[in-house]
């Protein structure tokens, strides 16, 4: 199985950063856009070298399971940051969030 990378983030940081609105009650400072896009920036690279490695060797117990671990991680930080932004993004982050799921759940490791 080949997973897709995530390669349309830079365009959705600059979006984001733009539409920052509210303080969260998470780990996360709503109010310093930089530090959103820095969370989700690396969030998105670590994801994308899981992909990388996993494609390279679809069979590697031990590279699924960093895949899964790197989703679940890419994932906690959209719910986190989820919040800082406005209703109609939101629906954007539920989307990428279900999107993300669904290839994480179709691990089969």
């Amino acid at each position: 199985m080949i997973v897709k990378k995530y390669l349309g983030w830079p365009v959705l940081i600059f979006i984001f950063s733009m539409f920052i609105i509210s303080c969260s009650k998470n780990k996360v400072d709503c109010d310093d856009p930089m530090s959103v896009n820095n969370l989700l920036s690396s969030e998105v690279q670590a994801l994308n070298q899981a992909i990388t490695a996993f494609n390279t060797d679809p069979t590697s117990s031990r590279l699924c399971r960093d895949l899964r671990n790197a989703f679940d991680s890419y994932i906690d930080v959209l719910r986190d940051i989820r919040e800082c932004f406005e209703p109609a993004q939101q629906a954007q982050f539920d989307q990428d969030i279900n999107e993300a799921t669904q290839n994480r759940n179709s691990l089969t490791c």
